[in-house]
């Protein structure tokens, strides 16, 4: 099959990771990110409700733009297809991460199962419909 880039996942993530590092090398840690010892600190969320309903706006979102490019490159007949993988990448990332964190400190956290589903979104819109159980 070759390189298959869906959406244009590879540019789009590669602009925004190398812009990501240049800003970070740039700017440094944020204040108050590592203590005197030099470990991290952690930096809760401000709103998480609205956090929340941010996550579920983008994911749902994500149908739009996942299927609006099935339909762009011309395959109306795989658009089931990519939005049954964006829902189900995106929900694995959420009971992945809530499992990873469940599992380290012993609870589970809202807050990194939003940024588990946004892992998941962005890992699936390059190879949405490349997978195919049938």
């Amino acid at each position: 099959m070759g390189f298959f880039d869906f959406a244009g996942s590879t540019v789009v993530h590669t602009a925004g990771g190398v812009a990501a590092l240049l800003g970070t090398l740039m700017l440094g840690p944020r204040e108050g990110k590592f203590g005197p010892d030099g470990r991290p600190n952690a930096i809760p969320g401000h709103n998480i409700p609205l956090t929340t309903l941010g996550v579920f706006i983008l994911w749902f979102g994500w149908f739009g733009f996942n299927a609006g490019s099935a339909l762009a490159v011309g395959d109306g007949q795989s658009i089931g297809r990519v939005a049954m993988n964006t829902n189900l990448v995106a929900a694995a990332g959420a009971i992945a991460a809530m499992l990873t964190i469940w599992m380290r400190i012993g609870k589970p956290d809202l807050s990194m199962s939003m940024n588990g589903v946004l892992a998941g979104l962005v890992a699936v819109t390059a190879l949405a419909p490349a997978s195919n159980p049938g």
